[in-house]
């Protein structure tokens, strides 16, 4: 069962008993609605760790479909003939842009990407996904800032004197201060949203053993591409690994619809 269904479920419970706390004045009834609502933000945040204790006490396997995952629910298992199949999927976070760069330190960073790759010694599947970020509310906020700086300083330098006070100097740099930003929001590379991720895969003759064997290869790979590429690698679990397998039979149909999977 995913944590969204259980978070659903937990609300749902808390609803139900909350109206019927509310028509039977019953003090048990909204103890219980407090304890279903706090259930389930506790679910919705932290499911990875609440989720899997419980369901390994009552020996429910988490399921992603038809396929099992791993008690902590950071591996995705296949059993393939008699064989046990460990896949764990890595988000890879990259904190800087190629666009702000010289020629020389680009050339340096695809040096590095190909040593990272290079030296990766188990397969490796890296998938990239790229959607254009949308900065029009961002640019509406920067000018309408901008336009009640400028309103400010017309006001304040109609009056005698005003115009070489400290609060007309402080209004300039304010003015000059949005203008910049305005111009490194608007100039350049258009800004991207984007996914890097990166599944690695072990084979074992059992659950323990393939699992043993993935947890070997996902330190081996976050360690070369995150001293190589400078990135961020989080190990992915529950539903972020869901909505990864949903992207290998389509991707988002609009920008909506990948921020509404992942950010």
């Amino acid at each position: 069962m995913e944590n969204r269904t259980i978070t659903v479920a937990c609300m749902c419970a808390g609803a139900l008993s909350l109206l019927y706390a509310a028509f039977s004045s019953s003090g048990i009834a909204a103890a219980v609605a407090a304890f279903f609502f706090f259930s389930s933000l506790l679910i919705w945040k932290y499911g990875y760790i609440v989720v899997p204790p419980i369901t390994g006490f009552f020996g429910v396997k988490p399921k992603i479909g038809k396929m099992e995952l791993s008690p902590a629910q950071d591996a995705l298992m296949v059993q393939d003939g008699g064989e046990f199949v460990a896949s764990a999927y890595l988000r890879l976070g990259i904190s800087q842009s190629l666009a702000d760069k010289g020629q020389e330190e680009v050339g340096e960073y695809c040096k590095a990407f190909e040593r990272a790759i290079c030296s990766i010694k188990n397969t490796c599947q890296i998938s990239l996904l790229l959607s254009n970020l949308d900065l029009h509310a961002e640019l509406e906020e920067v000018k309408a800032r901008r336009s009640m700086a400028e309103a400010k300083l017309s006001s304040l330098l109609s009056q005698k004197g005003a115009r070489e006070s400290a609060d007309a100097q402080l209004l300039r740099r304010e003015i000059a201060m949005w203008n910049r930003l305005l111009a490194k929001l608007t100039g350049g590379s258009r800004p991207m949203s984007m996914l890097f991720y990166a599944i690695t895969s072990a084979r074992g003759a059992s659950r323990h053993e393939a699992l043993s064997r993935l947890s070997a290869q996902v330190l081996e790979v976050s360690a070369a591409l995150s001293s190589s590429l400078k990135v961020d690698v989080q190990r992915m679990r529950g539903e972020q690994i869901a909505q990864c397998i949903s992207l290998g039979r389509r991707a988002p149909a609009n920008k909506e619809e990948m921020e509404d999977m992942f950010f």
